[in-house]
């Protein structure tokens, strides 16, 4: 991917930014749905469900199997911290994991599905680290609480070192997300036109 942008190949480089683009707006989408599941009362949050649909849909657009595999994934983690609750779909989370997961590998194959899982848990792993402090205040479940937070470090570099051998270019494209959303999030928090704590705090 990254060679096309020295290559200046014209086709190449339009595939580059596509991707570019789709990991950037599944990023946005499971930032929004997270911050409304963490607040989902909250009549600020009422529109990111339809926010986070406009950018998944652009994004599968773009990109359809990066993009599905990656919220799939981002969905199949962030249930992790509640395997044993039921859901409205009378299934519990560690069911709704499998589907998922079993989804994502006949849709996107394994090897897609396979380097979007390492790369959500290494983001999860690494944002509960983050918002460790914050997030034992506010007496939240996270990775940390469940497994450790050694056992958090350990998996958030092994998964980080597992997606960057299977998919470096994706790996940087995932990581740079990351970490312009968390950054963003924090400087409009910081400027008071973000939205407001109760809701942009989400761990998630």
């Amino acid at each position: 991917m990254f060679d096309a942008i020295f290559r200046a190949d014209p086709a190449a480089l339009l595939a580059a930014l596509r991707q570019l683009a789709a990991v950037a707006l599944a990023g946005v989408a499971v930032k929004l749905l997270d911050d409304y599941l963490d607040r989902e009362d909250a009549e600020d949050a009422r529109a990111l469900p339809a926010y986070a649909l406009l950018a998944l849909s652009a994004s599968v657009v773009l990109a359809p199997g990066l993009a599905s595999s990656l919220f799939l994934a981002a969905y199949a983690v962030g249930m992790l911290k509640d395997l044993g609750r039921p859901f409205p779909a009378r299934l519990t989370g560690w069911q709704e994991v499998a589907v998922v997961v079993a989804a994502g590998l006949l849709l996107t194959g394994w090897r897609e599905m396979l380097e979007s899982l390492a790369l959500m848990v290494a983001v999860q792993s690494g944002d509960d680290l983050l918002d460790w402090s914050l997030d034992r205040a506010r007496g939240r479940t996270t990775l940390i609480g469940r497994i450790g937070l050694g056992e958090c470090v350990f998996l958030c570099v092994f998964t980080a070192a597992l997606a960057w051998c299977l998919a470096p270019g994706k790996t940087a494209l995932v990581a740079g997300t990351a970490a312009g959303i968390w950054w963003g999030e924090r400087a409009l928090r910081a400027s008071g036109r973000g939205l407001p704590e109760r809701v942009a705090g989400g761990g998630g």
